[in-house]
């Protein structure tokens, strides 16, 4: 497992998206994940929609359903969840900027939609009542997190036997190189603000650990890399015709501005398979442990 020096605090990470949060939703909008092109056709727009799709029918999430969206972003696939699918959703993130945006984009939709609700904290730190959800699903969050055995364990606490886990995330190769550990791994880490960076077996054996069983794995690097592509056009873009771009990105007031040059090594890790992308579903089965211990 990849581990920076300095593990960033929740606070740390929810200061990171707060400064950047103006470029991201400018150049790439609400739906704070990669795409998933399935198609080579597919537009930017169709590609963030099958990620989310993927997580939601990897989770079986359908109407009724009880959903914890932990690093819910913007909260633009937890009200996809509850306009398209009926469930009930919560969500939890570190940032203030994003806490705003989600729940004002809740309080507009329609009385006749279950909104969601958000919650502005560290999601290990909150209480969880036990068996309480259908799913739990983290997209891109995880790789944020330090304590990845706490997280698992308390997603088994969480949910109800026969209730699903979808991971989508960043995840490093089995045996990555020195080079590619000190030029591209270490600094993705600490620009990003990663806890740490786990290969797709490492998460797999921990989510068994609690309790979880495997139901499927995808490792689909080569259908979401294209996101970084389309991010730096789209920065290049607003570079030249926005002077807010050049004044956050010259001006040497703002540690996040390298995360300028970060972009620049996320497209060389995909490419040099320095970097993967997976996508993992796990259940908790009425035998575990956990089911047995909390009836």
């Amino acid at each position: 497992m990849m581990e920076p020096d300095h593990a960033p605090s929740p606070k740390e990470i929810g200061e990171h998206y707060d400064s950047l949060s103006e470029f991201y939703r400018d150049s790439w909008g609400d739906a704070l994940h990669h795409g998933y092109w399935i198609k080579s056709s597919d537009s930017t727009e169709t590609a963030i929609r099958n990620l989310g799709t993927a997580v939601a029918d990897l989770a079986t999430i359908s109407g009724g359903d009880r959903v914890l969206d932990i690093g819910s972003g913007y909260g633009a696939t937890a009200i996809r969840l509850a306009v398209e699918r009926g469930a009930s959703v919560t969500g939890w993130t570190v940032s203030r900027d994003q806490f705003a945006v989600s729940t004002e984009a809740a309080a507009r939709l329609p009385d006749t939609v279950e909104k969601p609700t958000f919650h502005c904290r560290d999601w290990l730190e909150s209480e969880i009542t036990t068996g309480s959800c259908d799913a739990v699903i983290a997209i891109e969050c995880l790789s944020h997190i330090h304590r990845k055995d706490e997280f698992f364990q308390k997603v088994v606490d969480g949910l109800r036997p026969g209730g699903r886990l979808v991971i989508a995330d960043w995840a490093t190769p089995p045996h990555p190189s020195s080079w590619q550990r000190r030029w591209l791994l270490d600094p993705i880490a600490v620009e990003g603000r990663l806890a740490s960076l786990a290969g797709i077996e490492e998460l797999t054996l921990l989510a068994n650990k609690a309790g979880l069983e495997l139901l499927a794995t995808r490792e689909i690097s080569s259908r979401v890399r294209k996101t970084w592509r389309v991010i730096t056009a789209r920065l290049v873009g607003k570079f030249l015709k926005d002077s807010r771009y050049r004044h956050f990105f010259l001006e040497n007031l703002h540690d996040d501005r390298i995360f300028a040059v970060t972009i620049a090594r996320l497209l060389f890790a995909y490419h040099t398979g320095a970097l993967q992308y997976g996508l993992l579903g796990f259940e908790k089965p009425d035998s575990s442990p956990c089911s047995a211990a909390n009836p």
